[in-house]
């Protein structure tokens, strides 16, 4: 490595928000919990969500784009959906045991409504993955 890049990384590494960044990823790393699985490799929640958005021609609930992501591909249309973790799989459950037992059928389920009961009911609070799911 070039010593002026070298340099320049070091400046970077001792900003606020590197920091930051840095801190919440070693919390994540040490927490005993795990990470949370997904079976879409290299590409970022948000870019998957705006190729599905496309394809949809609508912007896809969190509902939507979770399953996407947490539950492997189907071998033929007769298989059950296998989540690629026990997690993944109470959350798929807990959204939708809430929306059954505390949405009216007359209410539909719009993307800004899946996201706050996605957010608020569901998954806890605020995270950082609010872009995805």
């Amino acid at each position: 490595m070039l010593p002026h890049v070298f340099d320049e990384l070091c400046l970077y590494w001792n900003i606020d928000k590197f920091k930051a960044i840095s801190k919440q990823a070693k919390k994540a790393r040490g927490s005993l919990k795990g990470g949370s699985l997904h079976i879409r490799g290299a590409k970022s929640v948000g870019q998957l969500q705006e190729r599905w958005e496309k394809e949809l021609g609508r912007t896809p609930i969190k509902l939507e784009v979770f399953k996407k992501t947490h539950v492997k591909k189907k071998e033929n249309e007769s298989d059950l959906d296998v989540r690629v973790e026990e997690r993944a799989k109470r959350t798929f459950n807990d959204f939708h045991q809430y929306v059954s037992e505390n949405l009216d059928s007359s209410v539909q389920l719009t993307p800004e409504l899946s996201t706050q009961i996605w957010k608020e009911k569901v998954v806890g609070g605020t995270h950082k993955v609010d872009a995805m799911v």
